[in-house]
């Protein structure tokens, strides 16, 4: 969790203010103020989408610094994943490459393939420092990282997080048919966990597919109560901490977390408001106030068999906190 806190430490401005810019444009869009699918629509989204949609970019910068590794050969490697040829080999079915089939991972907005590539890369990097001679050092170094790096991220980081994700959602889809209040206390307070580590990716055709069907979804639930479990955790740090540095960055995840009220977005946000702050309310000793509320908010509302609309469910879960 310290890692994850240190990597996002100096971009956590940027996460910020775009999180709140990307709330008030859906807002916009939600009263009127800016018309759907317009031009103007387009260049704000664009303005406060790329730092995520880049995220890798700027997540390679820190763990460069973090890991001590070369800048610029950190910024190759993990360019490589965001290239629009991969995203369209990933998108085409039946796909190879090396002989092997190609996992349909898209990395826009990932976290832990950038940190796990450079963190390989470091190891990577210094051994070729090591044995190559003086005078072919400085060029080769850069192919020979990039060459090992790019194609074992590509096949190993990507699958296995994949696969995880896919793993958990289908468990606690088959764990909803048979305890609904577990598999919500589950969600509800491991929700922030499962998108720190990018598992949360999983349960995307599990949501998409389910609100075809029927029209709605049950484990959307739990993720609100969670979301607002960690506000009211923020909200804990703000006003107790002393610190001028912290109460600044708990003031915005308050605000970050608290956009879901005005504009249901989940995605723009959730790696500031998942990773960071969750690293910040665990630092502060309040990892109760996360997780205990998430997931007794949910299991009040599955266990007595009522339902609630998301504003109910988020007051429930920021009373359950403030216990």
């Amino acid at each position: 969790m310290a890692l994850i806190s240190a990597l996002f430490t100096l971009i956590i401005w940027a996460l910020a203010g775009v999180a709140i810019g990307k709330a008030f444009l859906q807002m916009a869009l939600q009263f009127g103020w800016v018309a759907a699918g317009s031009g103007t629509e387009a260049v704000l989204g664009a303005a406060f989408d790329g730092v995520f949609y880049f995220l890798p970019f700027f997540l390679a910068l820190t763990a460069a610094k973090h890991f001590k590794v070369n800048l610029y050969v950190a910024l190759a490697v993990v360019s490589a994943l965001l290239h629009p040829q991969i995203a369209e080999l990933a998108a085409a079915p039946g796909s190879t490459a090396f002989g092997l089939p190609f996992p349909s991972m898209f990395y826009a907005s990932s976290v832990i393939p950038a940190i796990v590539a450079v963190w390989i890369t470091g190891y990577v990097e210094r051994w070729c420092q090591r044995v190559l001679p003086g005078a072919l050092r400085n060029f080769l170094t850069p192919v020979l990282v990039v060459l090992v790096m790019v194609p074992l991220v590509l096949f190993t980081v990507g699958p296995v997080t994949m696969w995880l994700s896919h793993a958990v959602a289908d468990g606690v889809n088959a764990l909803f048919d048979v305890a609904p209040w577990l598999a919500g206390a589950l969600m509800g307070g491991l929700w922030q966990v499962f998108v720190l580590f990018g598992l949360h990716w999983g349960f995307v055709p599990v949501f998409l597919n389910d609100i075809a069907s029927s029209g709605w979804e049950p484990l959307l639930a739990p993720v609100m109560a969670a979301v607002m479990a960690q506000a009211a955790a923020t909200l804990a740090v703000l006003t107790v901490t002393r610190s001028m540095d912290r109460q600044e960055l708990a003031a915005v995840r308050f605000i970050t977390h608290m956009r879901y009220f005005f504009a249901r977005v989940a995605q723009e946000g959730q790696w500031h408001d998942g990773g960071s702050a969750l690293a910040q309310t665990l630092e502060q000793s309040y990892p109760e106030a996360v997780a205990c509320a998430g997931k007794l908010a949910t299991v009040l509302e599955l266990r007595l068999g009522v339902e609630l609309s998301s504003d109910e469910r988020a007051y429930l879960a920021l009373h359950v906190a403030r216990l």
